[in-house]
């Protein structure tokens, strides 16, 4: 069940991250803040509880996961912080 929930989170978080950079909102980057952070949460629980067999792919994965989000994050809060700017 909980590999279920890390991976339905991680997958809605990529997706609306990718909303948000066409569509940004204050909201939902807050709904995305929690989407990665329980995607990150459950994926550290995961390779800790899970033993050493598929730590180095599954911390890969992770990263990459996290680098990704976090960029598009970045992008979206100075998107929202220049149409506030505007406004």
């Amino acid at each position: 069940m909980l590999l279920i929930t890390h991976i339905i989170s991680a997958l809605s978080s990529l997706v609306l991250t990718g909303y948000l950079f066409f569509r940004p909102s204050k909201s939902l980057l807050n709904v995305d803040y929690v989407l990665a952070g329980l995607t990150v949460g459950t994926g550290v629980y995961l390779i800790w509880s899970g033993g050493s067999s598929h730590v180095v792919s599954g911390t890969i994965s992770g990263l990459t996961y996290l680098a990704l989000v976090l960029v598009g994050i970045v992008v979206v809060q100075r998107k929202l912080a220049h149409l506030h700017a505007d406004s």
